[in-house]
């Protein structure tokens, strides 16, 4: 899915994704006859003779100052828009959210996103995942316990696979479950510049520990992971094992507090 996918689902064209105003380039077309930008003409106002004169069709040599005449060319249009501000703010209007004046700072001038027990919820997850598509600043968000839900972590994940510039991720405590497992797969599949992933109180089970461990153990820039507080058992460790063993690159990984025993911990060591 590209970029543009995202804006469609909000009726977002291309021209509020370059940062542009619509309005102003179809009232430039109206004018215009095309979408080059608009012309302003302006002109002096004659003196009343010169107009009687004019009526009468009369010939007469006027001022040079009279007859001026300026045409405007200049293109109406803001300039591009790298930060996502405008993004945000319109996808917000669009979602019926009310922008967060911490985020719009954030956009333009921090590496760093911490939206940590924000009360995002999945329209607000949705909007600033639209501005992150377009931003090439901010390299870390952090969006632990804002119950982001499926729709919200669906458009996290469309926004890293279409970003190389996140390297650092935390959404852990949202409760995202074996949906939340398969869309991070998909963002480890796609995205190969994350190096820090937290994931923990996701209620992951088993089942999403075997996909979980294969996406994990194929990325070759993940170097700390975070998959504590879900429901993993010993049923799980052979595959975190593997994951383990084929995996070079992670060199912090915490498990705690999941349901591992004696045969499950031997596993992992093994790994």
């Amino acid at each position: 899915m590209n970029r543009y996918d995202m804006f469609e689902i909000l009726e977002f064209d291309e021209q509020d994704y370059l940062g542009q105003s619509s309005s102003s380039s179809r009232a430039g077309q109206s004018r215009t006859g095309s979408g080059k930008g608009r012309v302003h003409l302006t002109a002096t106002p004659q003196s009343q003779s010169h107009r009687t004169a004019a009526f009468k069709g009369q010939w007469q040599t006027f001022k040079e100052e009279d007859l001026e005449t300026v045409l405007d060319f200049t293109e109406d249009e803001q300039p591009l828009d790298d930060t996502g501000k405008r993004c945000y703010t319109r996808a917000c209007r669009k979602l019926d959210v009310v922008p967060s004046s911490y985020i719009v700072s954030k956009l333009s001038h921090s590496k760093a996103i911490d939206c940590k027990h924000y009360g995002l919820g999945p329209k607000g997850t949705m909007a600033l995942a639209i501005a992150l598509v377009v931003n090439n600043r901010v390299t870390s968000l952090n969006l632990q316990g804002n119950d982001i839900g499926e729709k919200g972590v669906c458009y996290l994940q469309k926004m890293i696979s279409e970003s190389n510039t996140i390297t650092e991720l935390n959404i852990s405590d949202n409760k995202l479950g074996t949906y939340g497992a398969h869309a991070v797969c998909k963002m480890l599949q796609d995205n190969r510049s994350l190096t820090k992933l937290y994931i923990s109180g996701e209620d992951f089970s088993d089942s999403d520990a075997v996909i979980l461990a294969k996406a994990i153990q194929e990325h070759p820039d993940l170097e700390e992971l975070d998959l504590s507080h879900n429901m993993f058992s010993d049923l799980s460790t052979t595959a975190f094992s593997e994951m383990l063993a084929e995996n070079g690159g992670v060199h912090t990984l915490n498990l705690s507090w999941n349901q591992f025993r004696n045969v499950g911990a031997q596993n992992i060591a093994k790994g």
